[in-house]
């Protein structure tokens, strides 16, 4: 959806790497679109296969009163990309009424290894219902540090905490590296595995 926060780079991507198309939900005039080679609108359906890696859009879908404000979050584009018996859920900004929508619609695409938290983990998001389905081995918080919307919330984090998720915080562990293939997943913090040698633990 066109917030800022999502869409701000996508042009400096797209300059710096080749971009057969782009899935979106941004209005088809949108400037970034205009620029793309070949657009898509992201859609709950539309799947494709690529290398042997299976990629689902679940969300949104459009009509039947949905909301058509580019600025919604709950007109993020939900990606589920699966290589054996792992997969990533890319949740966007959805809130609590697009996960009920899911729960409904795709119970059982929701379980994933790992999930990016719908909404950076605003209390707007993960439901108990929600985190109940997707039970990741892996959640990753996507905020900035010490960012103006208190993200993410206590109440949040600590709901996938006891869900038995490992926590990713991108304010805590910088860029979190994701490595998926049909044999596992293996994830790197960078702040971790680059840190400079004053951050070092002392040997004893």
């Amino acid at each position: 959806h066109d917030d800022a926060d999502h869409t701000g780079g996508t042009a400096s991507i797209m300059q710096a790497m080749p971009v057969g198309w782009v899935s979106s939900s941004l209005p088809a005039t949108h400037a970034l679109l205009q620029s793309a080679n070949h657009t898509r609108r992201c859609r709950d359906g539309a799947s494709w296969n690529w290398d042997g890696v299976q990629f689902e859009m679940l969300h949104p879908v459009y009509g039947n009163g949905s909301t058509t404000k580019p600025h919604d979050n709950n007109l993020s584009c939900v990606l589920r990309i699966s290589a054996g018996k792992h997969s990533v859920l890319l949740a966007g900004d959805i809130e609590k009424n697009s996960e009920i929508r899911l729960l409904k619609q795709h119970a059982d695409r929701l379980f994933t290894s790992l999930l990016v938290v719908p909404h950076h983990g605003s209390k707007s998001s993960s439901s108990d219902e929600f985190v109940a389905a997707t039970l990741p081995d892996y959640a990753v918080f996507t905020a900035g540090y010490r960012n103006r919307f208190g993200h993410p919330r206590e109440e949040v984090l600590q709901r996938y905490a006891d869900s038995g998720a490992e926590l990713l915080r991108s304010d805590e562990d910088g860029a979190i590296l994701v490595e998926m293939n049909a044999q596992g997943l293996q994830v790197e913090r960078y702040r971790k595995t680059h840190r400079r040698y004053w951050t070092h633990a002392p040997r004893h």
